[in-house]
């Protein structure tokens, strides 16, 4: 419980509003830290054999590695999904990876970078 205080942004508890629930769902998606640090992200996955029980509920993995189901767009990130709909066991081999709870840490609390330009972000993002 401590973990999940220690990164609430609103106290409301029906929303759980995260930093990183916050960030993930925020206008300018491009700015989110997560995505721009997401091969931190896919550095300290590990593989983990999942199960069509976890098909678009990648909330439900989350809470069962994390113990808090917030965690989830971590998981959306490194394996490239943008979306919940994405997130099924058969689209990922019945293989997901699972960022290490230290990164998604270490990401939210580093401090944005001040100024981005969106066009070499956008492009660094989709290199080929």
């Amino acid at each position: 419980m401590a973990l999940a205080q220690s990164f609430t942004v609103n106290e409301n508890p029906l929303y759980k509003d995260t930093q990183i629930i916050d960030m993930y769902i925020e206008p300018h998606i491009f700015m989110n830290k997560m995505i721009t640090q997401r091969a931190e992200l896919i550095a300290s996955s590990i593989i983990t054999e999942i199960d069509s029980r976890y098909d678009y509920r990648p909330d439900r993995l989350a809470y069962d590695l994390y113990g808090q189901d917030f965690w989830y767009p971590a998981i959306l990130i490194a394996n490239n999904m943008g979306s919940l709909l994405q997130f099924k066991a058969e689209t990922l081999n019945f293989k997901c990876k699972v960022p290490s709870i230290e990164a998604i840490q270490n990401i939210i609390a580093a401090p944005a970078a001040e100024h981005i330009n969106i066009d070499e972000m956008v492009e660094e993002i989709f290199k080929p």
